[in-house]
């Protein structure tokens, strides 16, 4: 299948502007101020070493996660329309992090438990004609999940340009998802034969020495 990570503008959602939407994207709310935001998570979130992560990250790419943020009972759209169109009968595959923080981002009178969205959905596609809705897992307190999706689009698709949204429902002011689209994340197995030979090549040079 062809991965669409690389068409989108900004996909690891770093941004200058912390708690704003990241530049790129689209955030939308049925509540006001109930917006995706970007922010930094740091140990209060998630504990490196296991959150699912590899060695010492806290977000699968850069440093910084979209948020679907706490605000009472709404719904929030973190969306974009790339500059890609689709081909009838062709296999795409979207591959995306999602992240449950242990606690809520940007709390100043203390940290306050995150609790999981009623529910967190992708869509792919709009229109009548073309549209893929997948709900998504939870992937536990504190845990970062790796999620491919792959699709064909339909005969109706072919043109349309690429578009895809997150979706989450609130219905208390402690709920939480992050998001993450990384493309260059080593597996642990990847990591582990890295370093093996890197110790592999410091020995030959200690040996030529």
């Amino acid at each position: 299948p062809i991965e669409i990570n690389g068409n989108f503008t900004n996909p690891s959602f770093e941004s200058a502007e912390i708690w704003g939407c990241p530049s790129g994207w689209s955030c939308g709310s049925s509540f006001m101020g109930g917006f995706p935001r970007t922010y930094v998570p740091d140990a209060d979130q998630y504990t490196a070493g296991a959150n699912g992560l590899p060695g010492s990250l806290l977000v699968p790419d850069g440093t910084h996660a979209a948020y679907a943020p706490e605000y009472g009972t709404f719904i929030a759209y973190l969306s974009q329309s790339a500059p890609m169109t689709w081909v009838a009968g062709q296999e795409y595959s979207f591959t995306f992090w999602l992240g449950h923080p242990m606690h809520r981002a940007n709390e100043s009178t203390g940290l306050i438990d995150a609790g999981w969205p009623d529910y967190v959905r992708l869509r792919i596609g709009e229109g009548s004609e073309f549209s893929f809705l997948w709900d998504l897992p939870d992937p536990g307190i504190g845990q970062w999940v790796q999620i491919t999706k792959t699709f064909t689009p339909p005969a109706l698709g072919t043109g349309q340009s690429l578009y895809v949204s997150f979706i989450s429902h609130n219905t208390n002011e402690n709920q939480q998802v992050d998001y993450d689209i990384a493309t260059s994340v080593p597996e642990p197995t990847t990591l582990l034969l890295l370093g093996l030979g890197m110790m592999g090549l410091a020995r030959v040079r200690s040996k030529m020495r």
